[in-house]
């Protein structure tokens, strides 16, 4: 299954800022299925709990489409996730200083992948230190309405080609070793969620989230994951 959030505070903090980590080069990857349109949904944030430069975000804004923010920019594609297109594959890269963005959107039910640069360019994110967190945009507003399957992130720039092995086994999300990585398939919510890198990002904070109903179609495993992380 997955994790389901509400869009009205639920949230999963992990216990550490990804240390050394900044979005440059830089890759985050989801598999969602949205609750809502018409809103911004932060899917994930790393930095400051509540502000700072060294704050970024993957999320779909108000007009459904798929960006990558810091507290002073926004790079946006013109690829859009709704609720109608039910689970979808999201990811945005960047590579190192003041760049252009790319892009990536897979639709489970149509097969269907889409790749584009972004409309502007955004420049590096400071390191974040503090905390990470899935499902709030932390500035009290944005949170995340619907359910989320996977997310991690990497300090590296995936390709397109690695970007599409992602939508479908989780061994994929290992090919380079990512910097977190966090399976929300928990039977219970009182089951602590773990950084699959064995990097020590794990839960530290929950509010809220439920376990889903549905699952994310012709995702397998593929990979073992060790019950000591």
């Amino acid at each position: 299954m997955a994790r389901t959030f509400d869009g009205a505070g639920d949230r999963l903090t992990v216990s550490i800022g990804l240390t050394g980590f900044v979005m440059g080069p830089g890759t985050a990857a989801a598999i969602v299925k949205r609750g809502a349109d018409g809103a911004i949904h932060s899917i994930f944030h790393a930095g400051a709990a509540t502000s700072g430069a060294n704050r970024w975000m993957l999320r779909m804004d108000a007009a459904n489409k798929i960006d990558l923010a810091t507290p002073t920019a926004v790079a946006a594609a013109t690829l859009t996730v709704t609720v109608a297109n039910g689970w979808s594959l999201i990811a945005a890269s960047k590579a190192s200083g003041t760049s252009t963005p790319r892009f990536h959107r897979y639709i489970f039910s149509t097969n269907v992948w889409s790749h584009e640069d972004g409309a502007s360019t955004l420049a590096d994110s400071g390191t974040p230190i503090t905390t990470s967190c899935m499902g709030e945009q932390a500035s009290g507003s944005g949170d995340y309405n619907g359910d989320i399957a996977i997310a991690g992130i990497w300090n590296v720039v995936l390709t397109d080609t690695q970007i599409e092995s992602l939508a479908f086994s989780l061994q994929a999300w290992f090919q380079v070793q990512p910097k977190g990585l966090w399976l929300l398939d928990q039977a219970a919510t009182t089951h602590k969620v773990a950084d699959l890198t064995g990097g020590g990002a794990r839960e530290s904070a929950l509010t809220g989230t439920t376990v889903a109903t549905s699952a994310v179609p012709v995702f397998s495993y593929g990979h073992p994951i060790d019950p000591h992380y």
